[in-house]
């Protein structure tokens, strides 16, 4: 199977990713390189596994944007050799990288020039956005990872795009990719009337945060829940007792609490009024699994 990630001159689609034109590049030929002036289209990561076989074993086969200068392959093979080659079948780097140090679930590549460099890593925010292949072909765009930090255990998200065909340029066209309208959206009644209103970000313009407002008679909250990200609670009037993994606190108006990734927590309005705030969720869309016990 062929992945598809990245893209080329698309300035929201996917978010925080690179934009390519022409790219000057030295090209491999055999023995011989030559400069070439290219229009980058694609690229295709062949990767195999020489621990197994007389010639190896196929890893994957995955399609990214042109000009992707680092990539992520998940459970890297110990022993891998990679090619990258073009569209047109011109070889863009070559070359046999094996696992240095200890193992971990990441592997990064990085093209320079006619040469790549492998390094294990635990990914940062810093390396959100960019490409990952998986075993088999597919591939994806990184959109968060976290990790315990005796790395006993972590947690990963994965955006993944399809395309009929193999177009030369992939991807939502310039109407679906980009909004150039202003949106201005009516909160107050549904505040007035239900206590809360809701904004997900994958519904405008694909923002990249999600947000309640709240306004809770006291003695009002959820129960305990979890999400994958992280959430910001921006207390404007009131107070609140919250409950975040094993600490307990009052926070008042004036204050924010933030609440990380995978932390179970809930609050509560122990005040005397109302309790007002907005609720900021670290995703384009809410993902929320209540706690039971």
């Amino acid at each position: 199977a062929t992945g598809l990630a990245g893209t080329l001159e698309r300035a929201r689609w996917p978010p925080a990713r690179p934009r390519f034109g022409s790219l000057s590049l030295r090209l491999s030929a055999g023995s011989a390189t030559t400069d070439r002036n290219v229009c980058i289209v694609n690229w295709t990561w062949n990767i195999r596994s020489r621990d197994g076989g007389m010639n190896g074993l196929e890893f994957s086969r995955s399609t990214t944007a042109g000009g992707c200068s680092r990539v992520l392959v998940h459970a890297a093979p110990a022993l891998m050799s990679v090619e990258i080659t073009d569209d047109d079948g011109h070889i863009i780097a070559r070359a046999d990288l094996d696992r240095g140090g200890d193992y971990s679930p990441m592997t990064l590549l990085e093209v320079e020039g006619g040469s790549m460099r492998r390094t294990e890593v635990w990914p940062s925010d810093e390396l959100e956005g960019v490409p990952v292949i998986l075993a088999g072909g597919e591939a994806g765009v990184l959109l968060r990872w976290r990790h315990s930090d005796d790395r006993s255990w972590w947690r990963w998200s994965l955006e993944l795009a399809n395309h009929e065909g193999r177009p030369a340029d992939w991807g939502p066209s310039d109407e679906e990719a980009t909004t150039s309208e202003v949106e201005v959206l009516e909160a107050g009644a549904d505040v007035a009337r239900t206590g809360s209103w809701q904004f997900l970000g994958a519904d405008h313009g694909d923002a990249g945060v999600s947000f309640f407002i709240v306004d809770l008679a006291p003695g009002h909250g959820p129960e305990l829940h979890v999400h994958p990200y992280a959430e910001v609670f921006v207390i404007h009037e009131g107070e609140a007792a919250f409950v975040v993994g094993e600490k307990n606190m009052v926070a008042v108006a004036g204050q924010v609490v933030v609440a990380p990734a995978a932390q179970p927590h809930m609050f509560k309005n122990t005040g005397s009024g109302r309790l007002r705030m907005t609720n900021i969720h670290d995703n384009r869309r809410m993902v929320t699994e209540f706690v039971s016990g």
